[in-house]
């Protein structure tokens, strides 16, 4: 890690940072990477809420039916209070979460990937 530098106003207040690019880049990738994770862990429980009967999913061919006629829209002002509205969750995460990644291996073992992931195009491109 470089020494850090600071813009200043005339009154010698800090308004800014300089960073290298590779820094930023950096830094960017770990904000997405705990990004990714918090979705991957949301996913988890929500997954393990409906096999545990705790809430119920609807068919898309059944949900898209329900919003082609506005059935779905009354009264709701967000996913979640649409979907207790009709007495389902508001969505399949089984077929959202897919089969790609083993069970075994965490968020972190996850993360981590998808920065190789991410990386790996722009060592091409050099």
């Amino acid at each position: 890690m470089q020494e850090t530098r600071y813009i200043t106003d005339e009154n010698g207040e800090r308004t800014g940072v300089i960073l290298s690019i590779e820094e930023y880049e950096r830094m960017v990738d770990a904000l997405e990477d705990l990004e990714d994770a918090d979705h991957i862990r949301a996913a988890r429980e929500t997954r393990a809420r409906i096999e545990r009967g705790e809430e119920e999913t609807v068919p898309w061919e059944q949900a898209r039916e329900r919003i082609g006629s506005g059935e779905a829209f009354e009264e709701a002002t967000d996913p979640e209070s649409l979907a207790r509205g009709q007495g389902v969750s508001s969505a399949d995460f089984d077929e959202l979460l897919g089969d790609f990644w083993p069970e075994e291996e965490g968020p972190e073992e996850f993360t981590a990937a998808l920065g190789e992931w991410r990386r790996e195009p722009a060592r091409r491109a050099s």
